[in-house]
């Protein structure tokens, strides 16, 4: 009996102390500033946002109600508020767009269905006020999960500058930042107002999956635009790659 009670607590025990380290390992992380938030500092940038794209599909057309069931589920997963008034039919022919903000987030989430390629597709962007890249990260794997669908995503992150750069301040400032993010330097682009770098970094593989263009593999991609009338330099970090316009 007493061997049976010992078996007991040292089990209970066991528990608790691997219940402890693994809570304290998620608090640590949390509490660990991410590296684009460091590449930021590392040239005395101010963060301004983060923001999420990614898109999925389904392999057959859909109705508009089944677009909206669809992208209902989605926002269920997600846990935004679902409001009617926040659904507008899009421009093409089948297809329906939902924005919202809630706390510090901008929401849009289109769905389209197509005829011609017999498939659905979803595309969501979410803005964050914050550079915290910890719940940006994690929606694609959540969506998939939840979904049923394979989420494809890409992260932009912007910061600021007070000061309006010249083209070799800004290349200096964007080899820092990629120095930061242990980036190995590919390609160089430099015009009037706007300098871009893109590069691979072996360190980020486990939060920037590369994508492969041509012979080339890139997950990181560095710019700054200066904007003379503001005295303004923006500088934005892409990963694997900047998606939109900057």
């Amino acid at each position: 009996m007493r061997r049976i009670i010992f078996i007991i607590f040292s089990f209970i025990l066991i528990c608790t102390f691997c219940n402890y380290k693994i809570n304290s390992q998620q608090k640590k992380e949390i509490l660990l500033p991410s590296p684009y938030h460091l590449s930021f500092a590392s040239i005395g940038a101010i963060s301004l946002e983060s923001r999420l794209d990614c898109w999925a599909r389904i392999k057959k057309t859909s109705s508009a109600e089944e677009i909206r069931q669809n992208m209902e589920n989605i926002l269920k997963i997600l846990k935004v508020p679902v409001d009617s008034k926040n659904f507008e039919n899009g421009k093409h022919p089948v297809s329906m767009t939902f924005c919202s903000a809630y706390g510090d987030y901008r929401l849009q989430l289109n769905g389209q269905s197509d005829d011609q390629s017999g498939e659905t597709y979803f595309m969501l962007s979410l803005v964050s006020s914050e550079c915290s890249s910890s719940y940006l990260r994690s929606l694609p794997r959540i969506l998939s999960r939840g979904s049923n669908m394979n989420w494809t995503s890409y992260y932009l992150y912007t910061g600021r500058i007070d000061q309006s750069l010249n083209t070799e301040s800004q290349q200096k400032i964007l080899r820092t930042v990629m120095k930061t993010l242990h980036s190995e330097e590919i390609d160089c682009f430099a015009g009037k107002n706007l300098v871009s770098i893109t590069g691979y970094s072996r360190s980020m593989e486990n939060v920037s999956p590369p994508v492969l263009l041509g012979r080339k593999k890139y997950n990181i991609q560095v710019a700054a635009r200066n904007i003379a009338k503001e005295g303004k330099t923006y500088i934005y970090i892409g990963s694997p790659l900047i998606l939109n316009d900057y």
